[in-house]
């Protein structure tokens, strides 16, 4: 074990740090050149650092802007527990990433707890001008009225995600997407899976990302449970809240499993709440009409008192529609989404697999398959 004397290399391209401990990855951090390159070579356990400091924190140091191949390997049990806005303003394994490089980076119960001032991701709090590939996670990031992404919390201008995956996390925020926060970048041949939450009784949801300005977002799905801690005024969306700019291209959603798993309940008026929600039928609606005092149609037996009715048929269309493939552009059932012939372009050859009625797609170069539509990985955000 190189105990962070790291395992052999000089930090150039062709002879890297190589990292063999987690002692390496502290000395990373605490590199006077951030433009190190580095190569991981053993599998890491974080589990004795109660909470870890990002490398690339702002607040005390320059950004990463260096090359990190994790090398397929994995890092286990990484946990930040910070409460204090001033120790870091971006958080994860790395905090900010600018000018750099991350590939084959493998995180796997991380558990990222941040407070209101803090911006998130299990990978990285925020990524400039980076390029991030073939990258996984697996854990739970949580910033109570903060800015949350499953892997990044931010993808900026100049910046590439290709075959990244933020899988079977939980992630909890204010604005929170499965993937990522906020994007201006472009991602292609991503996806997410897991369960977001949102913190407040004002909350912004999206089951890939909650906004893009500009870029691109290709060859992408999600498979989100969507909650929202208080019901009022929390706007839920299946792939992306925000679009205010870009280029969304063959994306999908899983509408069956997936998606809002806010149920519908009686006496909330639902006037400016989700424009998605599932109703008592177990089928996904999108609100076409806004719900107030005034305009309750219910029919008899007509109740103006009465905030709300579970959705429950033609009774509701006025206000509610149902989600179909003809609905929402994306949306798909689970049986759909776990067949081959549903996603239109994408690489079968040289990116994706897929188990034909067993699976949604998951990367060839994965160790492992993804054979359920459900979160395997689940935690309660408020332990």
């Amino acid at each position: 074990m190189a105990k962070g004397l790291f395992g052999g290399g000089n930090g150039t391209e062709r002879n890297p740090y190589l990292v063999e401990d987690a002692q390496d990855l502290v000395s990373i951090k605490n590199a006077e050149n951030p433009t190190q390159h580095y190569r991981q070579k053993a599998n890491i356990d974080l589990s004795h650092i109660p909470s870890w400091n990002p490398i690339g924190n702002v607040a005390n140091g320059p950004p990463f802007m260096g090359v990190y191949d994790g090398n397929n390997f994995v890092i286990e049990n990484l946990t930040i527990d910070n409460t204090d806005s001033s120790f870091a303003p971006y958080i994860g394994l790395f905090g900010l990433c600018n000018n750099s490089s991350l590939k084959r980076v493998k995180l796997r119960k991380a558990n990222v707890r941040g407070s209101g001032g803090q911006r998130a991701g299990i990978l990285v709090g925020s990524i400039e001008n980076s390029v991030v590939s073939d990258c996984s996670v697996e854990g739970l990031v949580s910033v109570p009225d903060g800015d949350v992404g499953g892997l990044t919390y931010s993808l900026g201008n100049g910046s590439k995600l290709s075959r990244c995956s933020a899988e079977n996390v939980v992630v909890e925020g204010h604005h929170a997407g499965g993937l990522t926060a906020y994007t201006s970048g472009d991602i292609l041949d991503c996806y997410a899976t897991g369960e977001i939450y949102g913190d407040g009784s004002s909350s912004w949801l999206g089951g890939l990302a909650y906004s893009q300005n500009g870029g691109t977002i290709t060859n992408c799905y999600a498979s989100i449970v969507m909650k929202s801690v208080e019901y009022l005024s929390s706007d839920l969306f299946p792939l992306v809240y925000s679009v205010g700019s870009g280029t969304l291209e063959s994306l999908y959603v899983d509408i069956t499993s997936g998606v809002s798993k806010q149920e519908w309940k009686a006496g909330v008026d639902y006037y400016a709440n989700s424009i998605f929600i599932r109703g008592t039928d177990g089928h996904l609606y999108k609100k076409i009409n806004n719900q107030d005092g005034v305009n309750y149609d219910y029919g008899p037996p007509f109740n103006p008192n009465y905030l709300a009715q579970p959705i429950s048929g033609a009774n509701w269309s006025r206000y509610w529609e149902r989600v179909t493939a003809d609905t929402v552009d994306g949306a798909r059932t689970t049986k759909q989404m776990m067949t081959k012939e549903n996603y239109v372009g994408w690489d079968f050859e040289n990116v994706w697999r897929i188990d034909e009625g067993k699976s949604y797609p998951y990367f060839r170069s994965s160790q492992s398959t993804q054979c359920t539509a459900f979160p395997l990985f689940r935690r309660m955000i408020k332990n």
